[in-house]
């Protein structure tokens, strides 16, 4: 969709939940209010196939009206309601496509890169943001082998970096090996 507004910078901090960028929703709105539209005119159809079944049914009780005219306007009551249930499922994935043109923050953290401005189309999987979290620190270290078979997730460790002395707890290992 088209971005139509980015709301922080490189180097702004961001919290939880806040709104960091916005696409255009004005063709999901039009489609929206479409499907309101629709879901109006079909329910106000069910509620004169409902006054139209219950009025076919006093007449075939009274041999008035034929078993046909009275099973149709029955169905037709299932087939409206079924309809109604389809619009409002179409209503509620607009609501969805439109939650997600807000882009919010996932953690804290602050804007690192600033990756598209407003009036560019946003493709799926292009990001718009980089977001660096907030809080305690991640490093990711390359070990050999048979130094990291004797290790595992909790415990703790001293890392430094840069000369600075630093206490860590593994979160995790990876048996993979990288060459690189």
């Amino acid at each position: 969709g088209l971005i139509v507004a980015v709301l922080v910078d490189e180097g702004d901090a961001a919290v939880t939940g806040q709104v960091l960028a916005k696409l255009d929703t004005q063709i999901l709105s039009a489609k929206r209010r479409g499907l309101v539209a629709e879901r109006t005119q079909r329910e106000a159809d069910l509620k004169l196939a409902r006054l139209t079944t219950k009025r076919q049914s006093a007449l075939h009780r009274k041999g008035h009206a034929s078993a046909q005219r009275f099973d149709e306007a029955r169905l037709s009551v299932q087939s409206l309601e079924a309809a109604i249930a389809n619009v409002e499922s179409a209503i509620a994935a607009v609501d969805i496509d439109i939650e997600k043109s807000v882009l919010r923050a996932p953690f804290d953290g602050h804007i690192a890169n600033r990756l598209r401005d407003e009036g560019e189309v946003a493709v799926p999987s292009t990001p718009v943001l980089s977001l660096l979290e907030s809080g305690l620190a991640r490093v990711r270290i390359g070990l050999p082998p048979r130094v990291a078979m004797g290790l595992e997730p909790g415990q703790s460790a001293n890392v430094t970096v840069n000369g600075r002395g630093f206490s860590a707890r593994l979160k995790a290992l990876r048996r993979d090996l990288s060459l690189a």
